[in-house]
C-alpha cells in the first residue's frame, strides 16, 4: 500500500510539473504571436501614415498646374523674344515697342508665378508636417500590450523625408508648335525625345538673354489617356531624397528646391522587456510612398 500511495505522489508531482511547462510554453507562445502581430500592424500602420502623408502633397493637383503654368511661361517667354527679334528682321521697328512691352509682361508674369512656387513648396511642406506631428500628439503614452515582461507601445513618426520617385519624369510636355524652343529643349536634356515630358527635377533655363530667369519643373506622374496615378506606396530604394521634414519626432526648417511628389516615413516601436524595463529596444519601420498623379490629361 505504502508503494502505490509512493508512486500516485510521484505522478501527481510529475502531472503537476508538466502542466506547468506546457502553461509556461503556451504563454511564451502566445506572447511571441501578439508580439509578430503587433509588429506586422505597425507596418501597416506606417504604410498607410505614409499614403496619408503623400495624398497631401499633389492636393487639388496643384503640383500638375504648377508644372504646367511654369512650361506655358517659359512658351510665352520664348516666343515673346523671337517676336521682337521678326519685327527687327522684317524691317517692322514699329511694330517692336508693342513686341517688348509683350514680352516685359510676360517676364512680370513669371516672376509673380516664381513667388507663388516657392510659397506652393512651403506650403506642402507646412501640411505634411503639422499632420505628422498631430498623428504623433494624438497617441496615448500607454502601452498597447504587457505579458511576460514584455511591453510594447505605440509606433510613432520619428522622421519624414520629402523626395522624388528615381526615372519618373515630370507631367509637363514640350510643346511642338514652338519648334525653336522644342529643339533647344532636346539639346539641353530639358525633355523627354519619346514623349516630348518635361525632365524630373530642372531648372529648363531658356537661350540668353532670358537666361537669367528659372523655370523649375518638379516631377510627377503624368496622367496617361485619362487615367491618374493614386497615392501608393513604393519600394523604399526607388526614394531619392530631397530634405528632412521631421527628425527626431521635432519639425526642421524644410524648403526643398522643387515641390515633392513622395515621402518617407520612420517609425519606431519603444519596446522592453523585464520585470522592471532593463532591456530597452525600439523597432522601427520604414514606409515610402509617391503621392497622386497629374489629372489633366496629356
Amino acid at each position: 500500500m505504502r508503494t502505490i500511495r509512493k508512486s500516485s505522489g510521484s505522478m501527481l508531482v510529475l502531472i503537476v510539473f508538466l502542466l506547468g511547462i506546457f502553461v509556461v510554453f503556451a504563454l511564451g507562445a502566445f506572447t511571441v504571436n501578439n508580439f509578430l502581430f503587433l509588429r506586422t500592424r505597425a507596418q501597416d500602420r506606417a504604410d498607410n501614415l505614409a499614403l496619408l502623408l503623400a495624398s497631401k502633397i499633389n492636393t487639388g493637383d496643384r503640383v500638375g498646374q504648377m508644372n504646367e503654368l511654369q512650361a506655358r511661361s517659359r512658351e510665352l517667354i520664348f516666343n515673346s523674344r523671337e517676336r521682337i527679334a521678326d519685327c527687327h528682321g522684317e524691317e517692322l521697328d514699329m511694330l517692336s515697342p508693342i513686341a517688348e512691352q509683350l514680352l516685359n509682361e510676360a517676364r512680370e508674369g513669371h516672376a509673380l508665378l516664381e513667388r507663388e512656387s516657392n510659397n506652393l513648396v512651403s506650403q506642402i511642406c507646412k501640411e505634411v508636417k503639422e499632420s505628422a506631428l498631430a498623428h504623433n500628439s494624438a497617441l496615448s503614452d500607454l502601452g498597447i500590450f504587457k505579458m511576460g515582461g514584455l511591453l510594447t507601445e505605440q509606433a510613432r513618426i520619428e522622421r519624414v523625408e520629402l523626395g522624388s520617385i528615381k526615372d519618373i519624369p515630370s507631367n509637363a510636355k514640350s510643346d511642338t508648335v514652338f519648334e525653336g524652343l522644342s529643339e533647344f529643349d532636346l539639346q539641353q536634356n530639358h525633355s523627354h525625345k519619346t514623349n516630348g515630358l518635361y525632365r524630373a527635377n530642372i531648372d529648363a533655363k531658356i537661350p540668353p538673354p532670358d537666361g537669367d530667369l528659372s523655370f523649375k519643373i518638379s516631377a510627377l506622374a503624368p496622367n496617361v489617356r485619362g487615367t491618374c496615378s493614386p497615392a501608393h506606396n513604393v519600394n523604399a530604394h526607388v526614394f531619392t531624397r530631397m530634405d528632412t521634414l521631421i527628425d527626431n519626432e521635432e519639425g526642421q526648417p524644410c524648403h526643398p528646391e522643387f515641390a515633392p511628389c513622395a515621402v518617407q516615413v520612420h517609425c519606431k516601436m519603444p519596446t522592453t522587456l523585464g520585470i522592471k524595463g532593463d532591456y530597452r529596444a525600439d523597432l522601427t519601420f520604414v514606409s515610402t510612398a509617391a503621392t497622386n498623379g497629374a489629372i489633366k490629361t496629356e
